[in-house]
């Protein structure tokens, strides 16, 4: 039987912790891939306040029900706009920490081909995390695979 997306939201929320934010050191210079498509959850735990942002509720194995922001039409986050992010002042702390080339290396290949199967990674946030790899960047410690 094949997971659905939610399991395997879930499964990867257990492997990559989320305890507290971490700004993101990311070399993001204009990149929007993971507000397209991808799926923005709210952490209450490290200050998302779910009634501040446009949301739905999921049900997540492992975590329970969550908020998620909603997305446009296109798949695109609500709050991006033509020149990006309309409320970078005050983004989730997923949007602040979020690190594309941290979740690649953790994921490995095998982990990116399912995450691409099944909708829960954008190609564009998969191709910009291989990218930023290439070039050199290293994530930080807690993206990195356990060895």
């Amino acid at each position: 039987m094949k997971e659905s997306t939610a399991q395997v939201l879930g499964r990867l929320n257990a492997t990559i912790p989320v305890k507290e934010l971490l700004p993101s050191s990311v070399p993001c210079n204009g990149c929007t891939a993971c507000c397209r498509g991808d799926i923005i959850t709210l952490h209450p735990e490290m200050g998302d306040d779910p009634s501040q942002y446009e949301t739905r509720e999921v049900e997540i194995p492992g975590r329970g029900t969550v908020h998620v922001i909603i997305k446009n039409d296109d798949g695109n986050c609500v709050y991006l706009g033509r020149n990006g992010c309309t409320i970078h002042d005050r983004a989730p702390a997923i949007c602040q920490e979020f690190d594309c080339a941290g979740l690649v290396l953790k994921a490995g290949n095998s982990g990116v081909r399912e995450m691409l199967q099944r909708g829960v990674m954008s190609k564009e946030v998969a191709k910009r995390g291989k990218e930023l790899l290439r070039r050199g960047y290293r994530p930080r410690k807690e993206w990195r695979r356990k060895q």
